[in-house]
């Protein structure tokens, strides 16, 4: 509960922690092109299952965010079935990557287009940041507004 506000907070805002946690995916996707020692392959893969986990949770917040509470559950399904439907469609479309450009260059085809949702992420998630509330006044507040209020028309006369 307190990790992802945490990073959101920490990166300076939801658009720049996507931003950051998919170039880190294409960064560890890009690296299993070259020889990497066992290590660095499980580091990598530490980093790339981490980073994939916030960015599918900040997603799902994102989502949810500013709709009211009747139709959370319905947006949820609805990124629940788009997630079922990229993961159907992915495979088919790495094979035709895999068979288009060959095995050699497919990590690289993968970093770009994870560079490249970084890329939208940076610049459609701070448009749909939420706004702000702004503080309710309190019948002590309005008091205190009425009360300047006739001093400064006391005060000028």
């Amino acid at each position: 509960q307190w990790l992802i506000p945490f990073l959101i907070n920490t990166a300076g805002g939801r658009g720049s922690l996507l931003a950051s946690l998919l170039v880190v995916v294409a960064t560890a996707t890009c690296q299993a092109a070259f020889d990497v020692t066992f290590n660095a392959f499980i580091l990598l893969g530490i980093a790339d299952g981490f980073a994939k986990s916030v960015v599918r949770t900040c997603l799902k917040s994102a989502a949810v965010k500013n709709v009211d509470k009747h139709n959370r559950g319905s947006i949820l399904a609805m990124q629940d079935v788009l997630m079922s439907a990229v993961g159907i469609i992915g495979p088919f479309y790495g094979a035709y990557l895999l068979d288009t450009v060959g095995s050699l260059f497919t990590p690289h085809m993968e970093a770009l287009h994870y560079t490249l949702l970084a890329i939208v992420a940076a610049l459609i998630c701070p448009a749909v940041q939420p706004k702000k509330n702004k503080k309710k006044k309190t019948k002590i507040d309005n008091n205190d507004d009425h009360r300047d209020k006739k001093k400064q028309a006391s005060t000028s006369l």
